[in-house]
């Protein structure tokens, strides 16, 4: 998602928004400052705000419906622990708003660097201080992250929202719905034979590692939106990354470790995991902007045409990996 004008958030105005934040963050000290605009992200706003001359990020959700959990006690936890190696910003504050809605919200510290257009334009060097940050990413274990005993275990997670949403959103787009039994029944089929031919280690992994969510500073790689954060298969993080671009580059335009990932045949069966995240994310998503649960910015025509598109192509290259399998 790319840089996003705001006028309203939430039904608030800018300047409203930003005084009650203030409100809500008793260690302020001082008014906070917010920018009239997201940075990017697809489930969160990610506004740039000030307090005094600490930048800060302010985090809220996309989704207009009601939540029955604050959706960054996790992140903040999690990250918590992580910022201290450097490897995530540090979170600064998360709660709620005093407005009809109770909007969660969370502020991080800003990490100053650049994130990379597409997974073509990572570099051997850029390349160099993601390995350094996931090998040591991998070797944590925060207190209380989320466990993946076995690839099904995630494959399931990954799907059981989907498969409520499809019993309860009603009059969804056919050309939506049509996609979805099939690759429902598909992703069924997959898990018993996941467990006995998938990699799976039990280490730390991002659990949506995408081009915007690392950013190169000096000669280090910070990771960005921990929520999917847990104990499970690092590999799946890098098989990930390349497969969930829209367009992936040929393997001969990767760095060598992202290369591998997708040419290494013992690996496939990772690569089908990877797909039905990207699918079952984005389809949750199509319905979701079906019934209104999403912020007008975020449901335009254009954008459901192009995930659309996006779900169609991913599913076309999950029953590859398949029929490979």
């Amino acid at each position: 998602m790319p840089r996003l004008a705001l006028d309203t958030v939430h039904g608030m105005s800018v300047d409203t928004l930003a005084k009650m934040v203030t409100d809500a963050w008793p260690d302020c000290g001082q008014p906070l400052v917010i920018e009239p605009y997201s940075m990017g992200g697809w489930s969160n706003l990610n506004i740039p705000a000030w307090c005094g001359d600490q930048r800060l990020v302010l985090k809220l959700p996309v989704l207009t419906a009601g939540l029955v959990e604050h959706p960054y006690e996790y992140v903040v936890r999690v990250s918590s622990h992580l910022a201290g190696l450097g490897l995530c910003p540090r979170p600064v504050v998360h709660g709620v708003l005093d407005n009809d809605h109770q909007t969660p919200f969370t502020l991080f510290e800003y990490v100053p660097g650049e994130t990379r257009s597409s997974v073509a334009s990572i570099s051997h060097s850029d390349m160099e201080c993601l390995e350094t940050a996931l090998a040591t990413f991998s070797a944590q274990s925060p207190a209380g992250v989320n466990v993946y005993p076995r690839p099904s275990d995630f494959v399931r997670d990954r799907t059981c929202l989907l498969e409520r949403l499809v019993q309860y959103v009603p009059g969804a787009p056919s050309h939506v719905l049509e996609m979805i039994p099939q690759f429902l029944d598909e992703c069924r089929a997959l898990v018993p034979s996941v467990n006995s031919c998938c990699p799976w280690s039990g280490r730390l992994m991002h659990g949506d590692l995408q081009e915007s969510n690392i950013v190169f500073t000096g000669r280090r790689a910070v990771l960005l939106d921990l929520e999917y954060c847990a104990l499970g298969e690092p590999l799946l993080d890098t098989v990930y990354l390349v497969l969930q671009s829209p367009d992936p580059p040929p393997p001969d335009r990767l760095p060598a470790p992202l290369r591998r990932a997708v040419e290494d045949e013992s690996l496939v069966p990772l690569s089908a995991v990877a797909l039905v995240a990207a699918v079952a994310w984005t389809v949750e998503r199509l319905l979701l902007i079906h019934v209104g649960a999403v912020m007008p910015q975020f449901s335009s025509s254009a954008l459901v045409s192009a995930m659309e598109q996006y779900v169609r192509d991913k599913m076309s290259q999950f029953r590859d990996v398949l029929s490979s399998l």
